[in-house]
């Protein structure tokens, strides 16, 4: 069975589909055993920053490079459960200055774009996320926008070598969800776009929830009776955006659900929802496992490194609310996952796992455990736990 009717099937099923990052390789380890545990497709969603081609220079999570990153989790993904999913890839979004240290332009973002593609296509990708919507902050207007996001498919489809499927939507977050009639005409516009051309339609489309992540809490609606600004709660936009998707022959994606209740995760399922992204909230957990048993050990010195080094590097800054008051051990907690494959942090866990291993504690064995733990919650309120 292809993994798009694997995906099919689960979605059929009313399962939420869970697309979650690889924050670490604890996070893909823990990722893949999980997609064979229940025999079920997860969505592994690298951000380009994340994990890049060589030719880019690759990524943050492990040094790895697209390539090294699609063989490691396609040898450990014995049922081939693991949906290889490119997040947020358009112009912009690797953050990465030119030669002169200015922002590129659209023509040198562009010819990334296509490298970057490329690699993932030819590295066996199922699916990627077509997302030029930072152009918006880079003085194009929305139908430029969309012709990025055609031309984009147009390239994907003309070099693919099996099938793919396709991802459209901004990357925008807010603290309510999308009205369906804005939602609904911009759904339009893009897929007579792709008709015209002759280009496939997308499975996903990328609507805004009521989700907003900022420091270690979810500040959206999603999770709220009222928001305190008086926003109307999800509840109330949701099943009309749902019915838009569902009529126009797409399926929701929600961005940025980390950090909600249990109540609100088992929500997706009632709702509809159909899959749903976490990231961020398993990069978090890691770091306060790895500081809790800097803790248990006495290691005041590791910690305090930790806190100096992962805040002057200054990660944490764009996860922060205006006016906030995250003290730096918050911060550190907040961005530390940014730095676990820079060589101070290797020396700097290597002489954690040392200090554990005297006091015959399992430095891996532990991180394992607990982010194990954390995407298992999720995973259950979405309905893994139930029969195909």
């Amino acid at each position: 069975m292809n993994k798009l009717n694997k995906l099919q099937r689960l979605i059929d099923k009313g399962v939420t589909l869970l697309g979650a990052g690889p924050m670490s390789k604890t996070t893909v380890d823990v990722i893949v055993d999980l997609a064979q545990k229940f025999d079920k497709p997860i969505a592994m969603i690298p951000s380009r920053r994340q994990i890049e081609c060589e030719a880019l220079g690759g990524g943050y999570v492990f040094n790895w490079t697209t390539e090294e990153f699609s063989d490691y989790v396609k040898f450990s993904d014995k049922k081939e459960n693991i949906i290889l999913a490119r997040d947020h890839c358009g112009p912009w979004q690797s953050e990465k200055l030119n030669l002169n240290g200015l922002k590129s332009s659209l023509e040198e973002e562009m010819e990334e774009v296509k490298i970057s593609l490329e690699s993932d296509i030819l590295s066996g990708f199922d699916m990627i996320h077509i997302d030029p919507s930072l152009g918006l902050e880079n003085n194009l207007n929305s139908g430029h926008v969309r012709e990025i996001t055609f031309n984009m498919v147009e390239f994907c489809e003309s070099i693919k070598v099996s099938e793919l499927i396709y991802e459209i939507g901004t990357e925008e977050q807010h603290f309510s969800a999308s009205s369906s009639d804005s939602s609904e005409i911009e759904l339009k516009k893009i897929l007579l776009g792709l008709d015209k051309k002759k280009l496939p339609r997308p499975k996903f489309y990328v609507v805004q929830t009521g989700t907003k992540v900022k420091e270690m809490r979810n500040v959206g609606n999603f999770d709220n009776r009222l928001d305190a600004k008086g926003i109307l709660p999800a509840s109330f936009q949701l099943p009309k955006v749902l019915n838009t998707c569902v009529n126009n022959g797409v399926w929701l994606k929600e961005h940025n659900a980390d950090y909600l209740s249990d109540v609100a995760l088992a929500w997706h399922r009632r709702f509809g929802i159909h899959a749903a992204n976490i990231a961020p909230e398993f990069g978090v957990v890691e770091t306060y496992n790895l500081i809790k048993l800097a803790k248990q050990i006495k290691a005041k010195d590791l910690i305090n490194n930790m806190i100096e080094i992962v805040n002057l590097k200054g990660k944490w800054k764009k996860w922060m609310l205006e006016e906030s008051k995250a003290t730096e051990y918050e911060k550190m907690l907040i961005a530390g996952h940014y730095h676990f494959s820079e060589p101070w942090f290797l020396d700097w866990r290597n002489e954690l796992e040392l200090r554990l291993k005297n006091k015959s504690i399992n430095l891996n064995a532990e991180l394992y455990a607990k982010v194990s733990e954390s995407i298992e919650r999720i995973l259950f309120k979405f309905g893994y736990n139930n029969a195909i």
